[in-house]
């Protein structure tokens, strides 16, 4: 089929070129669709509405770090968490993290205050995510690292969103290209409900901060649901969806839970939910391949245990 695109279907909207990122109206038989093609390294991302406004992970990181450094716990401030390598994401700061294709990122912070939770040491934080592709929103969640194992765990089931960047977005799917698409494709995708976004502006810094503030009181009451689990017991419901709901490669590595020959989940009663969550945690921290999976999982496990409390 002969492509109805041509080298007049796309004319420069914004550039950043520092980051890599451009953007292109979309127009069809010299008509404007309203439409933005969005490219990061000269690749395609996504096909998205003019009105959503692109908000570079590069400048995000920029935010975060100014904000990190105003708010407090305890009288410290929050610092820059400098990640280890793992195969389920590329890091392309000390403490930034992306998924492949550098259209999604996470910024992560901990304060140096540590406490003790079954005997182990345990920090908070939050992190900040963000996307060019119109996946997420500029939002922020309760991080937590355990230093005894280094485990990580992002609290990204509920988030406190900040009010810019974009929520989900109708669009044509990274993998299909642009010549594929036809006029009736370009009709629906224009037909899609949005929600309008705005760029961040200086006026904005103090919401943002407010945002991650309460973001991080959240963090005080997930450091109580952990001491809570020391002392609860891994129940049938638990075992259970941790069985269905986790992908085996992490399931598989779990010593006190299996299924037996009657295919019924089986688990060591005496198991504490603490040390069921560390073993997913460090399962998915150190073990995973995949950034969108890892962070699926993450989401799993808070609705597992109950930790998203924000």
């Amino acid at each position: 089929m002969k492509s109805f695109l041509t080298k007049e279907s796309f004319k420069s909207l914004k550039t950043w070129p520092e980051y890599g990122i451009e953007s292109k109206k979309f127009f069809v038989n010299n008509k404007d669709t309203k439409l933005q093609a969005i490219y990061k390294n000269g690749k395609f991302v996504k096909m998205l509405s003019q009105s959503y406004e692109i908000l570079p992970n590069e400048d995000v990181i920029k935010i975060t770090d100014n904000i990190a450094q105003k708010i407090s716990l305890d009288g410290q401030h929050a610092k820059p968490m400098k990640v280890d390598k793992h195969k389920w994401y590329k890091s392309t700061a000390d403490h930034m993290v992306t998924n492949p294709e550098g259209t999604q990122a996470c910024m992560m912070y901990l304060f140096p205050k540590s406490y003790d939770v079954g005997g182990k040491d345990i920090n908070i934080g939050f992190v900040a995510r963000n996307s060019i592709d119109g996946k997420w929103s500029f939002s922020a969640s309760v991080l937590s690292y355990r230093t005894f194992c280094s485990n990580m765990m992002m609290h990204i089931s509920r988030s406190s969103f900040l009010g810019v960047g974009t929520a989900k977005y109708g669009g044509i799917k990274n993998t299909q290209k642009l010549e594929d698409m036809n006029e009736l494709s370009v009709q629906a995708l224009s037909s899609v409900s949005k929600r309008h976004t705005k760029s961040l502006t200086e006026n904005d810094l103090d919401s943002v901060k407010v945002s991650i503030e309460s973001v991080l009181k959240a963090g005080i009451k997930t450091i109580e649901k952990y001491r809570d689990m020391t002392k609860l017991k891994v129940n049938q419901d638990i075992a259970n969806a941790i069985m269905n709901r986790m992908p085996k490669s992490v399931t598989k590595e779990i010593d006190w839970l299996d299924i037996d020959k009657n295919d019924k989940i089986t688990f060591d009663k005496k198991t504490t939910q603490w040390k069921a969550f560390n073993d997913l945690t460090e399962n998915l921290t150190h073990k995973s391949t995949n950034f969108r999976r890892t962070l699926t999982c993450m989401q799993r496990t808070d609705s597992i245990f109950g930790t998203g409390v924000i």
